[in-house]
């Protein structure tokens, strides 16, 4: 019996100190758990038990149509009714709408798949396509890349931009 606990003992605290220091590792961001996490959906699961990823629903765009409430459409029946009774000979025209606002959203996915490509890339070239972007795209794409590459992208950039970026990751 003693020498099967010592048995155990050998194997489990072994385990228990990798398994630590895998833990803070990625609790330190060293291990980069997001990019594991979104190309392997078992250990998604896993880590997701142990609170190291939290997986954000990428958000679908919605198609925006302009809803009518009975009080709006109400308040437009006795105009065009009245425009038409005054004005019989011509067709009533539809009051002006306004297109839609192009989505300033930035899609999650494609950050990522940007991501990557830029974390492929020689970081003094991939700088001269970044420096020209602006910071608030710059933020979310930083956010999924490598350290040491943004790194060497901020060095480029110049102090005060850096800086303005490096302010910006923090929140």
């Amino acid at each position: 019996m003693k020498k099967l606990i010592k048995i155990a003992l050998a194997i489990l605290i072994p385990l228990l100190i990798i398994g630590g220091a895998v833990y803070g590792l990625a609790k330190m961001k060293v291990i980069p758990v997001q990019k594991l996490a979104t190309k392997n959906k078992a250990l998604a699961r896993i880590l997701t038990a142990v609170k190291l990823y939290q997986p954000s629903a990428p958000k679908k765009p919605t198609k925006q149509s302009q809803p009518v409430s009975s009080a709006s459409s109400a308040a437009v029946a006795p105009t065009q009714a009245t425009h038409i009774s005054l004005n019989s000979s011509s067709s009533p025209t539809p009051p002006p709408v306004a297109p839609p606002k192009p989505s300033t959203q930035i899609n999650p996915k494609r950050i990522y798949q940007l991501s990557n490509i830029y974390d492929t890339m020689d970081p003094s070239e991939a700088t001269k396509i970044l420096i020209k972007l602006p910071d608030s795209e710059l933020i979310p794409l930083f956010r999924q890349m490598d350290e040491r590459k943004v790194g060497q992208i901020l060095v480029a950039f110049g102090p005060t931009r850096a800086a303005k970026i490096t302010q910006a990751l923090l929140k």
